[in-house]
């Protein structure tokens, strides 16, 4: 009989702890810990989880702090709760059908969640909790806890609510443990290829990209029905607060209005730019003594103007023939090039170190642009899939054209002072033949 009479009694007041009244914040009713108390941990109901989606059917109780809002329009159908305001290490997705949504459990409530009869489920890495959604097509899935439900299942202590300090990270060390937690990502800002864009397109879910100094990038998941759906990502960089989710396999973060990005409009000093036009294809050769014990092709990438630019994301595509498709790509990746200075991109490293005397700064392989044999086209492309440079005309067979240099070299002219989007004969001086090592000057502008 005592624990029916507990039961009714959180019925009663979960109801009133869900009235929408004028002055919310004044007049909210709500719980004590003496009428209901966590008897269980986030990371033991996780322990609980048997692989695939299961209700659950005991008498567990978890408490936890509400980190998220859908005020902003931006999250919606989610009420997102970690173990602590600081330092938490564990977090729940919990799937409700109820708008304004922050009217009820607003930002650091501290809330009980009665889990019996609620299900359990972990998709894409995130663990959520809520009803049950059945598909047309005859599939279950963790659905939102219809708002009759709602009122018997989620509970607001009367504790003040808190500031939730979200947990200061980098997107390399993003993990796991972090997922629907509240965290900051510190000296970012926004990719190349999503710069100058709204937050979203209208009506439409749309990802945008952020990164760091590193070139390492993260996916800023935005609805298209937010209230600042129309607004422009800002300049600059600085810092941004999300609670952390997984789509797939991609982290991604979710922001709950724009008070949680935090730019300066000055970009990040990063010591090098992300983007430029300063970086040109230097050289490109197909030696005339070019055999199969001795490979001396090569391709040659520099950087003329005066920051260090990262070519983090960048490409180094080759067109064979007459082929309107690129054939081959090589990953730029993990390259600074200085200011005023080169790389040299070998078909075979060991063969060009045995032919020119000194390791080259990577190997593209011989089908790739550095071991065209003097008829392929090539397009540089930068992080955001803009041509930076090309050499050459994409569909167009080089053989007996301005850009033939079979059994020679192409050098580009030193007056040439950015890179250029479509070929132009007169940047380039094309040499045959041409002999390995004596007329090829690979690493140097000279």
């Amino acid at each position: 009989m005592k624990k029916k009479g507990i039961i009714k009694l959180l019925v009663v007041f979960g109801v009133c702890s869900c009235i929408k009244t004028d002055d919310y914040k004044n007049d909210r009713n709500c719980l004590s810990h003496n009428t209901i108390m966590a008897n269980t941990t986030f990371a033991n109901v996780k322990s609980m989880y048997n692989g695939t989606l299961m209700q659950i059917h005991d008498d567990l109780i978890i408490e936890g702090y509400v980190n998220s809002s859908d005020e902003g329009g931006n999250i919606y159908g989610s009420l997102y709760i970690q173990e602590s305001v600081k330092g938490p290490t564990e977090g729940f997705e919990v799937n409700i059908d109820l708008q304004e949504c922050y009217l009820f459990y607003p930002l650091g409530q501290k809330v009980a969640i009665q889990l019996k009869n609620l299900y359990l489920d972990k998709v894409h890495g995130v663990f959520k909790l809520g009803g049950i959604y059945k598909s047309p097509y005859g599939t279950v899935s963790v659905g939102r806890l219809p708002r009759a439900m709602i009122v018997t299942h989620i509970f607001n202590y009367c504790d003040d609510v808190s500031g939730i300090e979200p947990v200061k990270t980098t997107i390399p060390d993003i993990d796991e443990s972090m997922l629907s937690t509240l965290i900051v990502l510190d000296s970012i800002q926004v990719a190349d290829e999503s710069q100058g864009l709204p937050y979203a397109e209208e009506k439409e879910t749309t990802e945008r990209i952020l990164m760091d100094c590193d070139g390492n990038t993260i996916t800023m998941r935005n609805s298209g029905y937010a209230n600042f759906q129309p607004e422009y990502l800002p300049e600059g960089g600085g810092s941004v607060t999300a609670v952390l989710s997984k789509y797939r396999d991609e982290y991604q973060l979710y922001i709950r209005d724009l008070y949680d990005v935090d730019f300066k409009g000055d970009y990040l000093d990063c010591g090098y730019v992300n983007e430029s036009d300063q970086i040109i294809i230097s050289e490109i050769a197909d030696p005339e003594n070019n055999s199969s014990d001795m490979n001396g092709r090569f391709i040659e990438l520099s950087n003329i103007g005066d920051e260090n630019v990262n070519l983090e994301g960048w490409e180094l595509r080759r067109y064979t023939n007459s082929n309107s498709d690129y054939s081959s790509v090589i990953d730029l990746s993990g390259i600074i090039i200085e200011s005023q200075s080169s790389i040299v991109i070998a078909a075979d490293e060991v063969d060009f170190e045995s032919v020119y005397g000194f390791l080259a700064d990577m190997e593209g392989g011989s089908g790739s642009a550095a071991g065209s044999n003097g008829d392929d086209n090539m397009v540089l492309v930068d992080l955001a899939g803009t041509k930076v440079d090309v050499f050459g005309i994409p569909g167009e067979d080089g053989s007996d054209t301005s850009h033939d240099f079979e059994n020679g070299k192409a050098f580009r002219r030193l007056s040439v002072r950015k890179g250029n989007s479509v070929y132009d004969p007169a940047e380039w001086i094309i040499t045959t033949p041409q002999t390995a090592p004596f007329d090829f000057n690979p690493g140097s502008r000279d």
